[in-house]
């Protein structure tokens, strides 16, 4: 989802509605002059280093605007969330359960656009190279890591309900991506709900998918 603080948007730029998302054009009648963007920077933000970022330099979206774009890159949805709710981030791309969530707790945002994901988004729950476990079921008492509040979160407590395993915060630990790596590798839990490109990092680190969420 592209999501951003309009409010925010339109005292950066002196208008009264603002709506930049990557476009050097704006609907403005003929007798109004178009604001000069020289001085104004717009903060980008995406919860991981391959996805919006990356996606608009490969594209050239980035090169020859009328403002400057600051990138802000967070490990997940949540934080780049509440980086918006604080006004340090301007515009973002984060995943819906993030989103959602955030709206759901009173952040006052707007949603300019949404994609539709068709293919497997590297979804994964971790265990170590050496570890038995290969089912969900299996899973029941022992310490998973997991970011909470992402898509991943959602269909970690899908994959334990459909598996009849119940939901223990006591073991569920509330961790981010690079701290649930570090826990996995170094024994302190026994799996790790995770995503792309971190799921492939994380298989570099002698880690496997047990299953899909």
């Amino acid at each position: 989802m592209i999501v951003a603080s309009l409010n925010q948007l339109a005292k950066k730029v002196g208008l009264g509605v603002a709506l930049l998302a990557f476009s050097t054009t704006a609907a403005l009648t003929q007798d109004t002059a178009a604001p000069d963007l020289l001085a104004v920077t717009i903060t980008v933000g995406t919860p991981n280093k391959t996805g919006l970022h990356r996606q608009l330099l490969a594209s050239g979206e980035a090169e020859n605007l009328p403002y400057k774009i600051k990138w802000a890159d967070f490990d997940s949805t949540p934080p780049l969330v509440e980086a918006l709710r604080a006004g340090h981030v301007d515009i973002a791309a984060g995943g819906d359960t993030g989103v959602l969530f955030g709206i759901a707790n009173g952040l006052k945002i707007s949603i300019l656009a949404a994609t539709l994901e068709r293919k497997e988004s590297g979804s994964a729950i971790l265990v170590r190279g050496d570890s038995p476990l290969k089912t969900v079921g299996e899973l029941k008492g022992r310490k998973v890591a997991l970011p909470y509040f992402t898509k991943q979160h959602y269909q970690f407590a899908k994959a334990l309900e459909v598996a009849g395993v119940p939901w223990d915060e006591k073991l569920i630990l509330r961790l981010n991506t690079t701290d649930g790596l570090s826990a996995l590798v170094n024994g302190q839990v026994d799996a790790f709900v995770v995503w792309d490109p971190n799921t492939a990092i994380a298989q570099q680190q002698h880690a496997r998918a047990s299953c899909n969420p």
